[in-house]
Parts: structure tokens; C-alpha cells; sequence
């Protein structure tokens, strides 16, 4: 074994322990601590002799060095920063033109000080390096908006979460391994027992007894934490160091173990003052170059040389790539529950019937429902599931099961939704993840796997009528709930796949001037479904790039007065099932963007500034606030309405500021709140600047803060001006597992003409934009499927 000369002590985090110099000398004439030695040569100087080093040697560097100050920045901290490192370290090495596409994103990786594996006590490498996928996956996201229809970031944000939640609480080991990597100590014969020795050595005692009597002992429980961490790094078990502890205050001369009161016996470990709660995010990756690509060279005469990007081979190698939407349903044999209490085969039943929808309700409205049609998608390659205690009920994996409910509110006001594959349901269908969910036990499910006779066989789900409302804010009600009954005679709540459009009435709206832009065409609606069920593009960069559309108000005043009926027979053509499909394609494609551009459609009355006009103010747009699923089953409260929020950009002043918005199930918050920053605080560091990003991204730091619950949420991450983001936020210390969430963002350089339209665009400025820039995208589709065919 050979000494590591690398120390720590010109990193910010780290200095020389307090008071060392006074007694290095004496702890070396004891022998205690021991230099390490001048390599000798044959005098060339090209070949040195291999020297043993003792373990007072390997100690003395550790011993001396110590944490500079408390709750160290979680993203900055060197253990932190060791576990990104090593994430970069060990993804998989693709080809990326005759290269590692490794370094493609990451540079080279200097791979000193980081080790080949964690071998630590509870230390999982599969899920930390699973956590650096997912961080990389985000990163893409945020980086390569034209691909976010295509991204799973359901099953990313879930694994950045669990990443975060298993680093902060495994931060002890991963710091023992980092003094392990940086020191080269370990568990080897004779450690332990040198640093033992120096700990409780009259002179290391005498010198920290006389710093508490004189009050100059600084950060006396940080230290000592230090040396515990550090004792386990060189081999000690907690029992060991508990009988270290006992002897340095019991044995002369004594310490007084008030001065580092927080750290004494076997309790070291919860011991959290050297670290702050950070939150690993996608921006500490570091990624670059993400969105590179070339045209690979083919060897056939004639062929057509394939462009590869690579946010495409990295998202599909890993298994981010959301295929484009299936249709969650029923086998046509499962039997459905009718108002008059008669069984009915789900393929059996016809728009206008009436089924019972919340056996509970003692509310007409809520007790049956009006089916509007019928959703019956090929069943393709896809398994059914069926219950154990539910037979004849086949569903495909991404249907959502109520799990039973005992009363009334337990259906709408706190439902707990089930799914065979939740995070691909929630990828699928945006609504689902303002709900609590769960994957429903794989001992409860039989496995009905696909045939080749079933490939052409249809599946069904009920679309159920809207409830009518009168509010232009209802963001949540009923949930269009059925009962399925099974050949026990046993019943199941199940829920419909399609979004309850009542709950969306600003997108439904845009979506109708969609239907309605396409109908008046001549084009076969069934062709353009197929250009929205493609499974390449995005639908949500198209509607970006369009969003600048406004047509006057006498125009889309025509266009906003467009019924359920209307659009599932438009010009008397019985295309009902087609439109209902595209209908439900597009609110899965195009998730909550369509809401996001209306409600901020005032920036683009007025042209968009650049970053570097002089007259320009930074605003971040704060879209959507959404609580992450926690795998506990409890019937935890809706997310609150209220919230306050600190920004900080870069290394300015913290900045604060109140966020109301309207809660949609439990989990989401619907806010599209703008927050207008400092006109002095702009950054010009241009110095980063390219063709496609001419302002560097801005770093911010995000705190929102629940005070009635007592939830603080923190996360920080780049913002480029004009795209929105995904940061995530959380708090680790919070429960068993953290309290995690999403924000998502979107910084814009706004104008003076532009602020002017701010305070006025109220309900019926997004009415008509939402009516207007439907059908703009409409024709936009027509396009996309003229341009296809001349293809």
C-alpha cells in the first residue's frame, strides 16, 4: 500500500484542525504520528524504492485535517461531490463516433480519489448508479425539449428521489469511504489503534481541554464528529468507539464531554450539523453536449445514412423512452354494473347508457353516469391482469384500480389509486400523478400474456359525459368512476383512463378548436391521429413554437362556444371514435403544456426580449408545484393552496415571495404564477454563450415553504431563458423516506411592452387564446400530414 499524497486541506471544506501545529512536534518524538518519508533514487531520478509506510504515518494527514464549518453546502461538500464523480464514473460506456459516449457528455473523468465500488456498510451501488442514470435522463429533458413527449420522467423523478433520500441517509458511510479514498486509510492492521492513540494522548487532550475552559474550542462537535467518522474509516466498529469515547472523559486527563455535548457514545452517527439538507439534482451532473449529433456513414450502396443523436441512444439504452400512448382498458368480456342494477359486457354497452358509478353517493349525480362513448384501441402485444378475488375482470397494466373505498369522500376527496405499473401510468396520463398511488401486490394478479389471435382484438373503457360546471377554475371533482362486477359477483371501482376534460376547461377548449381546425379540412381524421400516435417528435415542442399565435377577438369569440357533441360528430361525419382517440391522444401528448403556454400567452403579445437588453427584467413563470408519491399507504392531506417562496440567483440576495394556487386532486398545484426578479441582479457572464443558448444558464435556488405543515422544500438547478424546467426539491430529513416534490419553471426576459399586457390577462384573454392557438396547432397537424405524404 502506498500513502496518498492528496490531502485536503486547500479545499474549502476542509482545514488543519485547531491547535495541531502546537503539538505536532510532541506527537512526533512520542511516535505517535510519524512523517511520511522522502522518496529516495539511484540518483537518475527515475527509479525510487518502494517504502513501507506505517500506519502513524497514514494517520497523520487524516488527523490533522477537519471539516472548515458546519452545515457545509450538501451539492458542494466533497463527499457529495465524490458520489457525482463516481455516478459519471460508471455509465455504461456507449460508442459515440468511434468514442466513449461517456466523454462525449462528461469530458474526461479524472478518476482519483474515486473508487470502483462503495464497500461500506449500506451503501447500494446498483441504486446510487441508477440515481446518476436518472440525474443524466433529467438532465436530457431539460436540455432537449423537442424529446419530452418521449421521456418517462414519471420513472425519473422517482429515481432522482430515491437516490437523494438514500444518499442523505447513508451521508455517514459515503464520508467514511471519501476518507478512505482520499487518505488511502482503511480497515488495514494497525490504524485503528494509531489514531486511537493520538486521540487519547496527553497532548491532543491537554490542548482541547485548555481550548473549552478558554471558550476557543470553534465547532468543537463538528470536530469531534470528524474523528469518530474517522476512526470508523480506519477500522473501528461503534462499539469501539463508544470505549474511545469513555476513555477521553473518564481517563486523566479528561475532556469534558459538554463541550461537544451533541456527540457522545453510540450516538454519534445522528449527529447532522456538517452537512445541510441539498437535493441532488440533474444540474450537479455537470452534462454538456447533450445535444450533439452526427450522421453515421452507411456501407450500402444507395442507402439513406441514419442520423444519431445522442439524447436518443442514451434515453432508449437506459430505459427512459416512453412509447407513444396505449389506451388503458378491459377485455370485452368484463361486465360492467348499470343504473337499473343489470350486468352488462363493457363491449355491449352504447354512448347514452347509464351506469353506476359511486355505489356510495347518496348524490344522484355522483351515484350514475352518462357514458358519452366508448374507447376501444387494438389490445396490440400488451398482457391483461385479472384479481385473484375478482375473476372475469381482465385490465391492461396502466388501468387505475380504486383501492376500496369505505365511504363517500374516500372516492373523490382521497381516493388511493392502484395500478399494476404505476409509473407507467402516470407517465401516460398527467392527472394520475395528483393522486396517491400504488402498485398493486404481484401475488394478487393472474397474467393473461398476449397470443398471437389477440395482436387484432379490441379492448374497451368508458369515456363518461362531463359534469356540468359553471366555473372556468374547477380543477378538480367526481372522478369519472365505474363499477366492474366479476363472475363471484364481487364488485370493483374501477376509474376511466380518459381525463375528466370538466377538470381542464381552458385545454378543452384548445383541444376543440384542435378537432375543429382538422374537421373543416379535407383531410381523413384517422390520418392525422396517426400522426399525433407517431413515436417521434414532439407535440409539446410544436405547441411551444406556436404559442406565439393571437388572432383577434371577434375571430375566436366563434370558436370558443364548442360542445362535448360537437366534436364526436363533426359535419355530420360519424367519426365519434376517432375524434374521442385523438382527444385523448392529445391531453396525453401534450400534458400540462397546453396550460402553460395560455396562461403565460401574455409574453407573447409583445415580442420576447433578449437577455441582454438593457430595458429587459427577468421574470421566472412558477408552473406547477407536484408532491412525489411516497410508498407509504396513509391518507395524508391534500398538498396546500399556500406557499411561500425564496429564490436566490447565483450568490445574490435570497428573495421571497407568496404563491397561491388551486389544488387539483392531492398532490398538485396549479400556480402559472410570475415572479418578477431585481432588474440589477441580472447576470451578463457571456462567456458560456452559443448559437443556441446566447445567455449562460442562470443558477437558482428554489425554498418553498409550507408553514402551517411544517414542509420546507428545497433544490436548486440551471435555468436557460425560455425553456421550461424540471428541479426538483425535497426534504430528506422529513418521515422515513423525505418528502419530495417537483417544480417546474421557466425563466423569460421579459420587456417593457410586454409587462404592460401582465395585469390584464384574465379569463377571457386565455379563453381566446386558448381558442386561437388550438387552431393554429390544428392546421399545424394538417400540415405535418401533407408534408408526410409528399414524403
Amino acid at each position: 500500500m502506498s500513502l496518498n499524497s492528496t490531502t485536503p486541506g486547500s479545499d474549502m471544506a476542509f482545514q488543519t484542525l485547531q491547535g495541531f501545529e502546537d503539538i505536532e512536534k510532541e506527537l512526533l518524538e512520542q511516535k505517535l504520528i510519524d512523517l511520511p518519508p522522502t522518496r529516495s533514487g539511484d540518483g537518475g531520478g527515475s527509479h525510487f524504492t518502494e517504502i513501507e509506510i506505517t500506519p502513524q504515518m497514514g494517520i497523520r494527514d487524516l488527523f490533522k485535517t477537519t471539516q472548515s464549518a458546519a452545515s457545509f453546502s450538501s451539492n458542494a461538500h466533497p463527499a457529495i461531490c465524490m458520489i457525482v464523480e463516481w455516478m459519471k464514473s460508471n455509465f455504461d460506456v456507449q460508442t459515440w463516433e468511434d468514442k466513449r459516449a461517456r466523454d462525449q457528455i462528461f469530458g474526461s473523468i479524472d478518476l482519483d480519489g474515486i473508487p470502483e465500488k462503495f464497500f461500506v456498510n449500506g451503501v447500494d451501488n446498483e441504486q446510487v448508479a441508477s440515481g446518476g442514470i436518472g440525474l443524466l435522463i433529467k438532465a436530457f429533458y431539460n436540455s432537449c425539449r423537442e424529446y419530452d413527449d418521449h421521456i418517462n420522467m414519471d420513472k425519473c423523478n422517482q429515481t432522482v428521489a430515491d437516490v437523494n433520500t438514500h444518499i442523505w441517509e447513508q451521508k455517514i458511510p459515503f464520508l467514511i469511504e471519501y476518507y478512505r479514498q482520499t487518505f488511502g486509510v482503511g480497515p488495514f492492521p494497525g490504524y485503528m489503534d494509531a489514531y486511537r492513540a493520538v486521540l487519547l494522548s496527553k497532548p491532543f487532550k491537554t490542548l482541547k481541554q485548555h481550548q473549552a475552559i478558554s471558550g476557543s474550542w470553534l465547532d468543537a462537535n463538528l470536530e469531534m464528529f470528524h474523528h469518530f467518522v474517522k476512526l470508523a474509516a480506519c477500522g473501528a466498529s461503534d462499539d469501539e468507539i463508544t470505549k474511545i469515547y469513555h476513555e477521553m472523559i473518564t481517563v486523566e486527563p479528561k475532556l469534558d464531554g459538554s463541550a461537544f455535548g451533541e456527540i457522545h457514545g453510540g450516538h454519534w452517527r445522528t449527529y447532522e450539523g456538517w452537512l445541510s439538507k441539498g437535493y441532488l439534482d440533474w444540474g450537479d451532473l455537470g452534462a454538456q453536449n447533450l445535444r450533439a449529433w452526427y450522421v453515421e456513414p452507411t456501407q450500402v450502396y444507395g442507402a439513406v445514412p441514419q442520423t444519431k443523436t445522442l439524447v436518443d441512444i442514451c434515453v432508449r439504452h437506459y430505459g427512459y423512452w416512453k412509447e407513444a400512448p396505449s389506451s388503458s382498458c378491459f377485455s370485452r368480456s368484463s361486465r360492467v354494473r348499470m343504473a337499473s342494477g343489470e350486468t352488462k359486457a363493457i363491449c355491449d354497452i352504447k354512448p347514452g347508457d347509464r351506469v353506476l358509478s359511486n355505489p356510495l353517493s347518496s348524490d344522484e349525480s355522483r351515484k350514475y353516469r352518462t357514458v358519452a362513448f366508448l374507447s376501444t384501441p387494438w389490445q396490440g402485444k400488451r398482457c391483461l391482469y385479472e384479481l385473484q378475488r375478482f375473476p372475469g375482470i381482465h385490465f391492461t397494466s396502466t388501468h387505475p384500480i380504486l383501492m376500496a373505498p369505505s365511504r363517500d369522500d374516500d372516492v373523490n376527496d382521497r381516493p388511493i389509486l392502484q395500478f399494476v405499473d404505476r409509473i407507467s401510468a402516470m407517465s401516460l396520463n398527467p392527472l394520475w400523478q395528483s393522486f396517491q398511488t400504488t402498485d398493486i401486490d404481484q401475488r394478487d394478479l393472474i397474467v393473461h400474456k398476449f397470443g398471437i389471435d389477440q395482436d387484432s382484438e379490441l379492448v374497451y373503457d368508458l369515456i363518461l359525459k362531463p359534469l356540468e360546471s359553471t366555473s372556468d377554475l374547477m380543477s378538480t371533482g367526481p372522478l369519472p368512476t365505474f363499477v366492474m362486477v366479476s363472475t363471484n359477483g364481487q364488485q370493483l371501482t374501477v376509474i376511466s383512463e380518459a381525463p375528466p376534460i370538466e377538470w381542464f376547461p381552458l385545454e378543452r377548449l384548445f383541444i376543440s378548436n384542435v378537432i375543429r381546425a382538422i374537421s373543416s379540412s379535407s383531410q381523413d381524421i384517422s390520418q392525422v391521429l396517426k400522426i399525433v400516435n407517431a413515436d417521434s417528435g414532439s407535440l409539446q415542442s410544436t405547441l411551444r413554437g406556436l404559442s406565439g399565435t393571437f388572432r383577434s377577438r371577434s375571430e375566436a369569440d366563434g370558436m370558443t362556444q364548442v360542445s362535448l357533441e360537437s366534436l364526436l360528430r363533426t359535419n355530420g361525419r360519424d367519426d365519434a371514435q376517432i375524434v374521442a382517440d385523438l382527444i385523448e391522444k392529445l391531453i396525453t401528448r401534450l400534458g400540462r403544456t397546453i396550460s402553460k403556454v395560455i396562461n403565460s400567452g401574455w409574453l407573447n403579445i409583445s415580442p420576447v426580449s433578449s437577455p441582454d437588453d438593457a430595458n429587459s427584467v427577468d421574470l421566472i413563470f412558477i408552473h406547477i408545484l407536484r408532491r412525489l408519491d411516497d410508498a407509504h399507504l396513509c391518507m395524508r392531506p391534500p398538498i396546500s393552496s399556500s406557499w411561500t417562496l425564496r429564490v436566490q440567483r447565483d450568490n445574490d440576495l435570497k428573495r421571497q415571495y407568496q404563491l397561491a394556487g388551486r389544488v387539483q386532486g392531492q398532490d398538485t398545484l396549479i400556480l402559472h404564477q410570475d415572479i418578477l426578479l431585481q432588474h440589477n441582479l441580472k447576470k451578463k457572464n457571456t462567456n458560456t454563450a452559443s448559437a443556441d443558448s446566447p445567455q449562460a444558464p442562470q443558477w437558482m435556488a428554489f425554498e418553498l415553504v409550507d408553514e402551517a405543515n411544517g414542509i420546507v422544500w428545497q433544490g436548486r438547478g440551471p435555468l436557460e431563458y425560455g425553456v421550461q424546467s424540471m428541479i426538483s426539491v425535497g426534504d430528506l430529513g422529513a418521515g422515513e423516506a423525505g418528502s419530495h416534490a417537483v417544480v417546474e419553471v421557466e425563466l423569460c426576459s421579459v420587456s417593457s411592452a410586454s409587462l404592460e399586457h401582465r395585469p390584464t390577462w384574465g379569463m377571457p384573454e386565455r379563453k381566446t387564446y386558448a381558442a386561437s392557438l388550438g387552431y393554429t396547432f390544428g392546421l399545424k397537424l394538417i400540415e405535418d400530414l401533407t408534408t408526410a405524404r409528399k414524403d
